[in-house]
């Protein structure tokens, strides 16, 4: 389906039904991909209207998380815009679901922008209310980039059922172990990667690098 017939599938969406908040959602996200910053905002003021009416709490809180999300990602290039939207989502507290992806955008926001120390506390919360493998890789990569090693590696340890099966996981804790001087137990972890898939060639470099000679060429790569 094109732009065009989405469009004009939404358009017969909401002449049909006038309190359609999905269709009014999902038109703001259309016109803001043809740059009609007016008329998103203007759909998004009318979705908000509507869903004000909405008699049901978590009905209610649902729609508007979703809408805080939507204005989030439009308004992603202005820092204070983004964080306030996300920081209502959070507050609304409609779904773990819901609160769980705002702090990992929270995450991600600080992460791009070296503040590691909030990426770190942003990621945790939303390990807490979101608890999947991939938050959990982000929140021990965190402490990874804020050169805090230890901490990648008790993170990864409190959690090691998750992520078993993804050899992203002993790479990072290889990682870690070998930035604290622990040749044995980083050689011990590029293999356990190895063994659930392909190494990258810097890290089949330094594979073979730590079996060649553990011992002497500890902290010297």
């Amino acid at each position: 389906m094109t732009e065009n017939e989405e469009m004009r599938d939404l358009e017969i969406r909401l002449s049909l039904d006038p309190w359609d908040v999905d269709a009014y959602i999902e038109k703001a996200m259309l016109l803001n991909d043809r740059g009609k910053q007016e008329e998103v905002s203007q759909c998004l003021e009318t979705a908000e209207i509507i869903t004000g009416g909405i008699e049901d709490d978590l009905e209610r809180k649902t729609i508007q998380s979703t809408i805080y999300f939507v204005r989030s990602k439009l308004e992603q290039e202005d820092p204070q815009k983004y964080l306030a939207n996300l920081g209502i989502v959070i507050q609304l507290r409609a779904s773990e679901e819901h609160v769980g992806y705002a702090y990992e955008l929270l995450g991600d926001h600080f992460l791009k922008r070296e503040e590691f120390d909030l990426a770190t506390e942003a990621y945790c919360a939303a390990f807490q209310t979101m608890p999947t493998a991939e938050v959990l890789y982000k929140w021990a990569a965190s402490y990874y980039k804020n050169d805090d090693y230890l901490g990648t590696l008790i993170v990864l340890f409190q959690h090691k059922e998750m992520g078993a099966t993804e050899s992203r996981f002993p790479i990072l804790r290889a990682y870690a172990e070998y930035k604290l001087g622990n040749i044995k137990n980083a050689t011990e972890e590029l293999g356990n990667a190895r063994e659930l898939g392909k190494l990258e060639a810097d890290q089949e470099e330094l594979f073979a690098y730590l079996l060649k000679e553990p011992q002497e060429n500890q902290g010297t790569w």
